[in-house]
């Protein structure tokens, strides 16, 4: 089992990297097939599990990621990672997965600001990039699966 320690609240992009280093592991060593993940949220320490997938299916995985980022090198991921990610949960969880997405992607007006207000984000898509871009796409979905759901799968 890796520990991971991380004294605020767990984001994507953290899960993201630990779930990462685990396919790594877990495909070099059969015996380690857990990330245990300690955070901290509202100053109470919380546990989220990662499972990893067997050896053989973990380096399947990595290739497949591998090969997803080989292909956006040169230009941007086409879908945004976080409301990607969301869109995905909720999807897997039978909950409405465009508005989750939607709710990601433009934020709240009162209290957050969507994901297209990164910089990054304005960067690749530009600033008032509506969400519909992205949800009808044909390819959205699928990619959007193969990165997320052995993620999400890994903790439910």
């Amino acid at each position: 089992r890796i520990i991971e320690l991380i004294h605020s609240n767990i984001n994507i992009p953290k899960r993201s990297e630990i779930w990462i280093k685990l396919l790594f592991i877990a495909s070099l060593d059969k015996d380690i097939n857990k990330a245990q993940i300690i955070y901290r949220k509202n100053n109470i320490y919380n546990v989220e599990i990662l499972n990893a997938p067997n050896n053989i299916d973990a380096i399947k995985l990595i290739d497949q990621y591998l090969n997803i980022y080989h292909n956006s090198l040169e230009f941007c991921l086409p879908l945004p990672p976080e409301s990607s990610y969301k869109y995905i949960f909720s999807f897997m969880k039978n909950k409405n997965s465009k508005k989750a997405f939607i709710d990601e992607w433009i934020g709240n007006k009162n209290f957050s600001l969507g994901e297209r207000d990164k910089p990054e984000m304005q960067l690749c898509y530009g600033y008032e990039k509506d969400p519909n871009f992205f949800l009808n796409n044909e390819n959205f979905q699928e990619l959007s699966l193969t990165l997320y759901k052995p993620l999400i799968e890994s903790i439910l």
